[in-house]
């Protein structure tokens, strides 16, 4: 099967658009321009696409990569809106805590946990997408974030400075 960027952009643009590029900023235009660079990545890139593991994972990848270039390039502020729910689940204080903090502290998790974390909720991919993706279990994956949901909130209760 030939990849063709008219069959991607039709079938993900709006998908990356919501899902990933609007995750980091309220404005739609901003969000559009990382939408449209990053496809643009990905229509230059057609070639290195081997058909191992999901295409969607790796249209996404690129996109988020997109995003995280700019923003880092321009020293851009994050906006985390909608995420310290996570928070309040994880830790379940929610005056306390909040996204950020747990953002602080999620890099110390082990390899395995800090894919499914940031898979199932920076992503917002269900188990069974997160299993496909990484070659594990549905089961596996549903573990890994409970362990690393535990684990940030171990981290976050016993660190001082955050």
């Amino acid at each position: 099967m030939e990849l063709r960027i008219e069959d991607l952009y039709r079938d993900y643009w709006k998908k990356m658009l919501v899902q990933v590029c609007l995750r980091y900023t309220k404005n739609i235009e901003q969000a559009e321009d990382w939408c449209q660079n990053g496809f643009i990545k990905i229509n230059n890139n057609l070639d290195k696409y081997k058909n191992t593991g999901s295409l969607e994972g790796w249209v996404r990848r690129i996109i988020r990569n997109t995003v995280m270039d700019d923003l880092r390039k321009k020293k851009l502020e994050v906006t985390y809106e909608g995420y310290d729910d996570v928070a309040e689940e994880i830790i379940e204080e929610e005056d306390k805590y909040t996204f950020l903090h747990v953002m602080k502290v999620k890099d110390d998790l082990s390899p395995n946990y800090k894919k499914v974390f940031d898979l199932h909720v920076l992503e917002q991919l269900k188990h069974k997408e997160i299993a496909e993706i990484l070659n594990i279990s549905e089961g596996t994956s549903k573990s890994n974030f409970h362990k690393a949901k535990k684990s940030i909130k171990r981290m976050l209760l016993t660190r001082k400075n955050l």
